[in-house]
């Protein structure tokens, strides 16, 4: 009987052992992710556990014949470990073996500035779209981006944005996705051919998965450029091999947000708004006013003033936060008075720890004129 449980000890020892370097024992699994410390602190304590029940098996094993001190068998347990901790100690692994706790989201974008549906968000099967990104709990704004597939020679998938639609001055993300069914991808080169004047095409990151090679392009609009369509092509290379190109195409439309003119307020501090803080909806009438929205800003708390003919409205709640939820914010108001239909108005919105972001809608009561106003 106590050869068995002295062998059974000694078994035990040699899976810690193991598991210390390939995780597959639960309970070395769990130590490893949640004992606080370094990963180097706890390699040594499991290596140490496991020579220990090693070094301790084989002498109730032997302790019939020879006669053994205990500090000699403290003595082989640290000559043990030791020993043990040479391979990851030459191999860097205390510094490139992670720790359970993961980098949290969000990751960063491929350009900089405020978020925006197509921003870059790296995850483990490669980078999609911030719009194509789902987080439980948290809402998207923005609806999908859609993708098309090309399948070239040599039953080559490219999958990218064939179409873009932006404004003038804007930057834009494309992400050329490239695999071969069943085929391990060496290396690719998505090349940008013969790009519009004004359209600047970089390569941004690029990622490598299992048969699958992702190529961000990111795309800057001049703001010079006329509203139209501009077509370019996009080079597709793998292993050393030419597949042709897949067309590009840019839609720059009007930014008639930023072409709108109203009358100055505020001693002429906007004039133009600085941000893209937009009313897509707003109801006057039965003694409200109620406006919706988006912001660019995630979570803002904004303010809003109204103006009538240049001048702000005294009444106006312009001291109310609107907590925006997510990108959407909407606010309704008692009126004080009723609204002179003759009058002109303005509703100017900014973030509250920072007025100088705002924006700016101007409207009036009057409606479309009738078809009597018409025919005069």
């Amino acid at each position: 009987m106590v050869y068995l449980l002295s062998g059974l000890l000694v078994l035990h020892g040699i899976v810690c052992l193991l598991g210390a370097f390939f995780p597959f024992y639960p309970p070395v699994y769990l130590f490893y992710a949640f004992f606080p410390g370094h990963f180097a602190i706890r390699l040594i304590i499991v290596l140490l556990i496991g020579a220990a029940q090693v070094v301790y098996g084989g002498h109730l094993l032997v302790k019939r014949r020879w006669q053994v001190r205990w500090h000699w068998l403290a003595l082989t347990v640290v000559v043990f470990t030791g020993l043990l901790l040479i391979f990851p100690a030459f191999h860097g692994l205390f510094t490139q073996i992670p720790t359970a706790t993961p980098e949290p989201p969000p990751y960063p974008s491929a350009r900089p500035g405020p978020e925006r549906p197509d921003d870059i968000m790296p995850t483990p099967g490669g980078p999609i779209y911030r719009t194509n990104f789902h987080q439980e709990g948290v809402e998207n704004p923005w609806p999908p981006i859609q993708t098309e597939e090309v399948v070239l020679a040599d039953d080559v998938h490219v999958t990218y944005r064939a179409n873009i639609e932006t404004k003038a001055g804007k930057g834009r993300n494309n992400i050329v996705y490239v695999r071969v069914p069943d085929k391990d991808i060496g290396s690719a080169s998505i090349e940008v051919v013969n790009p519009p004047t004004g359209i600047e095409v970089k390569r941004g990151i690029q990622w490598h998965g299992p048969g699958t090679i992702a190529q961000v392009l990111v795309i800057e609009i001049s703001q010079d450029v006329e509203p139209g369509q501009y077509t370019f092509e996009i080079g597709v290379e793998i292993d050393g091999k030419d597949y042709g190109t897949i067309p590009c195409t840019i839609k720059v439309i009007e930014d008639t947000q930023s072409a709108v003119q109203v009358p100055p307020a505020d001693e002429g501090r906007f004039l133009k708004p600085t941000t893209k803080i937009l009313v897509h909806k707003s109801v006057i009438g039965k003694g409200q006013a109620h406006f919706e929205g988006t912001t660019d800003t995630y979570n803002a708390t904004l303010q809003t003033q109204l103006y009538q003919d240049e001048k702000p409205l005294d009444w106006w709640p312009a001291n109310q936060d609107i907590k925006a939820n997510g990108y959407l914010w909407e606010i309704t108001v008692t009126l004080a008075e009723e609204l002179p239909v003759e009058s002109y108005y303005v509703l100017k919105i900014w973030v509250k720890d920072n007025p100088s972001l705002f924006g700016i809608y101007g409207f009036d009561l009057q409606g479309p004129p009738s078809m009597s106003e018409l025919g005069k």
